[in-house]
C-alpha cells in the first residue's frame, strides 16, 4: 500500500492549493463518514486524498491517461470530458504508486458518478466528496440530515439531488450513475 505522506506530497505537488484543501477536506470526511458508518478508513483517506490527482492536467493530458486506465471511453464521458479526471488519477496512481487495490481505484474512478459495482469504500468517497464542508451547495443542516440516513440511503439522496440540479441545466445523470441508483434502491426495496 502507498504511504500516505506520498500521495500528500504527489497532491501538494501537481495540485494547486485550493484544489489540494479540497482533497484534504475530502479526506478528512471521508475518514468521519467511515468511523460513523462502522467501516475502516485507511482505504477511503488514501483514496480521498488520491482522487482529484489529475483534476489540473492538461485535457490531452487527462484524455490520454482516461484512456490508458480504461482502453475505450463512453459516448457520455467523451461528451462530458471534465469526468474523465477519476479515470486518469486512478491510472497515475497504478502507474507512479504501483496501486493494484481495486476498491481504492475505482473509489477514484468513479468519485464523480459513483458506480454501480462501488464498495462501500467507494460510496463514502463518491458521497464525502459531494459533501465535505467546503462545499457551499449543502448546510451543516443537510450534511446532518443526510447522515443519519443509511451509506446506501445517503448515497441515493445525492444522486437525487445530482439529477435535480443536472436536468435543471439540461443535463443527465451519467449512465454509471443511473445504474448505480438503480441497483441501490434495488436493495434497499429489499430490506438489504
Amino acid at each position: 500500500m502507498v504511504c500516505e505522506q506520498d500521495l500528500i506530497s504527489e497532491g501538494q505537488r501537481m495540485l494547486s492549493k485550493s484544489r489540494w484543501e479540497h482533497s484534504l477536506r475530502t479526506a478528512d470526511y471521508a475518514v468521519f463518514m467511515a468511523d460513523h458508518y462502522g467501516l475502516p478508513h485507511e482505504t477511503v483517506r488514501l483514496a480521498a486524498l488520491a482522487h482529484d490527482l489529475a483534476r489540473e492536467k492538461p485535457a490531452d493530458i487527462i484524455v490520454k491517461w482516461a484512456l490508458l486506465d480504461q482502453n475505450t471511453l463512453s459516448e457520455y464521458h467523451l461528451a462530458h470530458p471534465v469526468l474523465l479526471h477519476g479515470f486518469a488519477s486512478a491510472w497515475y496512481l497504478r502507474e507512479h504508486f504501483a496501486l493494484t487495490d481495486d476498491s481504492l481505484l475505482n473509489a477514484v474512478r468513479y468519485h464523480t458518478t459513483g458506480h454501480p459495482d462501488l464498495d462501500a469504500s467507494g460510496l463514502i468517497v463518491f458521497a464525502a466528496d459531494y459533501m465535505e464542508p467546503g462545499r457551499t451547495h449543502l448546510t451543516d443542516l443537510t450534511r446532518k440530515n443526510l447522515l443519519i440516513l443509511s451509506l446506501e440511503e445517503l448515497v441515493l439522496a445525492i444522486l437525487d439531488a445530482m439529477k435535480l440540479h443536472l436536468v435543471s441545466k439540461g443535463l443527465d445523470l451519467s449512465p454509471d450513475s443511473r445504474e448505480l441508483s438503480h441497483r441501490l434502491k434495488k436493495r434497499y426495496n429489499h430490506g438489504l
